[in-house]
């Protein structure tokens, strides 16, 4: 039989390497807790991608419903495109308005100066369509600092155009009576003036184009 001292020593081993193996950790335990929290990041990671693609395609749904509505044909898109049809009307009888009075005036055949009686308000009218569709159009137009100031240049000459003519027009039929003189030299100035604006309008409108 063993001595009691040899149980005591083989008691306190048994107790000593059972107290070793219950204070280290289970590597199954902690490869699990690692791979728990691993997969939960990769949850989270995907569930954040998920959430910024989802609001990608909600810009890119509302940026194409924008782009699709800019480029709806409606009623007004369709007048303000008319614009560069419509300001050939104006252009073309206020040049031939002032070559014919220049050419009344030079060749001395005053029985012709009725006709401007008539295509001086009629060349007026037709400034009216052309600054109408310009103006819808110009509202159409994209907003940039460069491409608004370019058609603010060309909205300004194409009004003073029509005022000039507006003026002469006033003039021809005001002193119908009294067409002679100083009052024949403005009344040409006025109109020479207006076919000048009227190609520099038509050269700055065409260069938007």
């Amino acid at each position: 039989m063993r001595s009691p001292a040899r149980w005591a020593a083989a008691a306190l081993l048994a107790l000593t390497c059972s107290w070793a193996w219950a204070q280290t950790p289970a590597p199954n335990e902690a490869t699990t807790v690692e791979t728990d929290s691993t997969a939960d990041g990769a949850e989270v990671e995907e569930a954040d991608i998920e959430e910024i693609e989802e609001i990608e395609e909600i810009e890119d749904v509302s940026e194409s419903s924008v782009v699709a509505a800019a480029e709806e044909p409606g009623w007004t898109q369709i007048i303000g495109r008319l614009h560069p049809a419509a300001v050939h009307i104006p252009i073309g009888w206020v040049w031939l308005l002032a070559l014919m009075e220049v050419l009344i005036f030079l060749t001395r055949r005053d029985a012709l100066a009725e006709i401007g009686e008539y295509l001086a308000p009629a060349t007026l009218i037709g400034c009216l369509p052309a600054i109408a569709t310009g103006l819808i159009r110009a509202s159409q137009l994209p907003q940039h600092p460069e491409s608004m100031a370019s058609v603010a240049l060309h909205r300004n000459v194409a009004l003073l155009m029509t005022s000039v003519i507006l003026a002469a027009v006033l003039l021809r039929l005001g002193r119908r009576r009294n067409f002679g003189g100083r009052v024949r030299l403005l009344y040409l100035a006025l109109l020479v003036a207006a076919s000048f604006l009227a190609g520099l309008g038509g050269h700055l409108g065409g260069r938007m184009t």
